[in-house]
């Protein structure tokens, strides 16, 4: 990935915005961003993460988030869809009644 990296700055991108839409692999996200930093680089590296939210921002959205219910296909995966793709979202498909996971 790091490879990848230097060749988006090689041909002359100087800001690199990483979004992870997936729930996994954001250690080694927080890693690349951080190896970014160990020598010159002529790009910057942008790391969308939930650990930049206040106390406050976290305490709400654990308020509006069910997050016993979390996962693929979940309230949290579906709401970002629907933010961002509304046609890729199957709304007659969702159940009435949540799934006791």
């Amino acid at each position: 990935i790091q490879s990848v990296f230097d060749e988006i700055g090689h041909n002359g991108f100087r800001k690199i915005a990483i979004f992870n839409g997936h729930g996994g692999n954001t250690n080694l996200l927080h890693f690349l961003a951080q190896y970014a930093l160990w020598e010159e680089k002529p790009f910057s590296i942008f790391l969308h993460s939930h650990r930049a939210l206040s106390e406050e921002l976290l305490a709400r959205w654990r308020e509006a988030v069910d997050e016993s219910r979390s996962g693929h296909a979940g309230e949290m995966e579906t709401s970002l869809s629907l933010s961002h793709v509304p046609e890729a979202v199957r709304m007659d498909r969702v159940p009435s009644a949540p799934n006791p996971c």
